[in-house]
């Protein structure tokens, strides 16, 4: 994972302008301008590089409608420094041996693991395993493996959880937790705003007949638990809790008491009905009960 604020930046080489925005991207190539807007940090000789493998990846995984694009270049964005590493880098005195079974993060979604590697070298009729690897770092593979991940990948295709716009879900994931959850949010409201998902031609009966929930829907600055998916996981349910709690050493995440407790509730009514009986984010099944429950008679 890699961090790099979406913010413009006077050393880019793009100036800022208003884009004028007269329809969505469902169904077409992204232009090089819709992607400045995405990602306005990163220089233009940059995203040019990437613009034709985002294009072919969209096409290859059915990343065809503006709600499935925006959520996958929130998170691409968040991932790879916003198209700037290709690789992990790992913290100094670290080597690769030493970590995921021999294969860090490459990709612009940062895949992992040996297994993960011949899984996608299988799909694309190529041997990735050992020396080969580092091909995952070349712009078109990185995008292409972004793009497999997304469908094939991970525990569910992501196309699925983009439609009703279930970030949480996503983020999980993508990342197993909340890591970077508030940069990725900054990125999918640049996306948001660059794609014209406003104007999106897949939503516009949900816009005519139910206006109040096509709002709801769309909305991009806040998202509960309550509404994902993942509110009936409970490893989704305590990591909700323990990356938002003011006590907890994990970052990326607005702290906030109330929304800490939403998790650490929901999590103990999970697990009250069937026992969590797996490690996750370090801990024991035991020790995550109990900071569920301490944080809980806390509250008071």
């Amino acid at each position: 994972m890699m961090k790099n604020k979406g913010k413009a930046n006077p050393k880019n080489d793009h100036a800022h302008h208003e884009r004028v925005k007269l329809d969505c991207t469902c169904g077409r190539d992204i232009t090089i301008e819709e992607l400045i807007d995405c990602y306005p940090s990163q220089r233009k000789s940059i995203l040019e590089r990437f613009l034709p493998h985002i294009n072919n990846a969209f096409r290859k995984y059915e990343i065809e409608t503006c709600m499935r694009r925006m959520h996958f270049l929130a998170q691409v964005g968040h991932e790879s420094g916003c198209l700037k590493y290709t690789a992990e880098i790992l913290p100094k005195g670290v080597s690769e041996s030493s970590v995921y079974d021999g294969y860090k993060g490459r990709g612009l979604i940062q895949i992992t693991w040996k297994a993960n590697y011949e899984k996608y070298g299988y799909f694309i009729g190529k041997e990735l395993l050992e020396k080969n690897k580092s091909q995952l770092e070349a712009e078109d593979l990185a995008t292409d493996s972004a793009g497999w991940f997304w469908t094939n990948g991970g525990v569910f295709n992501m196309n699925t959880t983009a439609d009703p716009n279930d970030f949480i879900a996503i983020t999980i994931a993508i990342n197993g937790g909340f890591n970077g959850f508030e940069h990725r949010k900054s990125l999918l409201k640049n996306s948001y705003d660059s794609l014209n998902v406003t104007a999106c031609k897949n939503l516009a009966v949900l816009r005519e007949s139910m206006p109040d929930e096509a709002k709801k829907a769309l909305a991009v600055d806040e998202y509960q638990l309550k509404d994902s998916i993942a509110f009936n996981n409970p490893r989704s349910a305590f990591a909700w809790g323990y990356w938002h709690d003011p006590n907890s050493k994990r970052s990326g995440t607005k702290k906030d008491k109330e929304t800490s407790i939403a998790g650490y509730q929901r999590f103990l009514e999970l697990i009250e009905k069937k026992p969590f009986k797996k490690k996750a984010f370090g801990l024991t099944p035991i020790q995550m009960e109990k900071i569920a429950k301490d944080a809980m008679q806390k509250k008071d």
